[in-house]
């Protein structure tokens, strides 16, 4: 009860203070930006704040171009660990006093985090939800002041949606896609007003602005980089063992169902059962609550084949890891998005075997029944990703194709 009372009372400070704090923070701002010399050939990174494993890569592969990178997340989830990210702000001293009085000083922090990005970086990466803002979101402090702020610290943005925090519903031309995010996410077809104005404020407002894979299609309209998918993947970690054991029972097909409607899963499992009702051997593993370490183990020793998802007509990190490690995906990756990649992009020797609701069944059932077929695409998805999202390809995008669009 007392937290309770307590963050009640400091909010409604907060709110009473926000335009003071604004002003404060337009003088702080300024001060940078005239003092501070930027450089963005060169330039100081910040990636954050959501606990996207993506953020951890991308620092990465920026590290080993030469630039000074760092990731701040508000948080951790279930896919994620403190070794992820440089900084967990709920885990520092503040971040630790703030949860035991029920995130009283949640905003402060997040303010505090915000002064030092803009003294000691150059460039944020974020998503269309906004750096440190939308954390705040008290009186006049939300996200359409923080491209104001960056503007003043003669900072640039770089935007980058990861999915839940850009789709707007009405605006998806794939109609099975709309419906995989209506039976995993209902509650965003709500939302739609909400995040139409957020994105539309980003595509207008960000330097750079990079809605990638499928998401190039869905109503952006701004795409300033087309690539087919921008995550990197540690390819040295996720590799194949050398000493695997070959398969001699059933064939071991893996699947990370974290978002159930999106990608099919239950089309999947409708597909194995009926597969093995009629005496082929197969088995399904589903990764569902798993660390990364656990799927990473998973794949190596025990998977022969990786169902990705049906209605993106893309692919991301799940796919990923299961290339990266000599595994064959199966993916809805063969609609227009497809088509527009193979032509204007690099997907022609994507070796990901395209598959339908209809056809899902019939394809596992050919390479259950053909080991030699699983390894020659395994050799090809090994390929693939280390030519076009290991670290190193992916570090080469943003400094020769990326960066250079920050230099006006």
């Amino acid at each position: 009860m007392i937290k309770h009372v307590l963050s009640i009372t400091y909010k409604a400070i907060f709110i009473i203070l926000s335009p003071l704090i604004l002003v404060l923070l337009v003088f702080y701002a300024c001060a940078i930006g005239v003092l501070k010399s930027r450089n963005f050939t060169n330039p100081r990174i910040s990636l954050g704040l959501e606990p996207l494993i993506n953020y951890k890569y991308w620092s990465i592969a920026l590290k080993n171009q030469g630039y000074v990178s760092s990731t701040a997340v508000t948080h951790l989830n279930s896919m994620t660990t403190p070794a992820d990210f440089d900084l967990i702000l709920e885990e520092t001293q503040l971040g630790r006093i703030s949860s035991a009085l029920g995130n009283a000083f949640h905003h402060i922090q997040q303010l505090q985090h915000l002064l030092k990005v803009l003294l000691n970086s150059d460039v944020v990466i974020t998503s269309t939800m906004g750096y440190t803002m939308p954390h705040i979101n008290l009186g006049v402090l939300n996200y359409r002041v923080e491209p104001f702020i960056f503007k003043l610290a003669r900072m640039r943005t770089i935007i980058i949606p990861y999915g839940g925090d850009a789709f707007v519903y009405r605006r998806i031309r794939s109609l099975e896609w709309w419906h995989g995010l209506q039976m995993s996410y209902p509650q965003n077809a709500r939302k739609q007003k909400e995040i139409a104005k957020r994105v539309d404020f980003w595509i207008e407002k960000a330097d750079v602005f990079l809605a990638v894979s499928t998401m190039t299609f869905d109503g952006f309209g701004r795409a300033d980089y087309i690539s087919p998918c921008l995550l990197a993947i540690d390819t040295a970690k996720w590799a194949p063992l050398e000493n695997r054991e070959p398969t001699f029972g059933p064939v071991m097909i893996s699947h990370t169902p974290n978002h159930r409607g999106v990608k099919g899963t239950e089309i999947l499992i409708k597909a194995v059962t009926e597969l093995q009702s009629r005496g082929v051997p197969v088995e399904l593993i589903l990764l569902e609550g798993l660390q990364n370490s656990e799927v990473e183990q998973c794949l190596k020793t025990k998977a022969d084949i990786h169902f990705d998802q049906l209605y993106g007509d893309g692919y991301a990190m799940s796919a990923l890891e299961a290339m990266s490690c000599g595994v064959p995906v199966l993916g809805g990756f063969e609609g227009p998005a497809r088509r527009f990649f193979d032509e204007f992009s690099y997907t022609k020797s994507c070796p990901i075997v395209s598959v339908s609701a209809e056809t899902l069944e019939e394809t596992i059932e050919q390479l259950v029944n053909d080991a030699q077929l699983r390894r020659k695409l395994g050799h090809l998805s090994r390929k693939f990703v280390e030519e076009r999202n290991s670290i190193d390809a992916i570090g080469s995008i943003f400094k020769h194709s990326i960066f250079p669009k920050l230099i006006k």
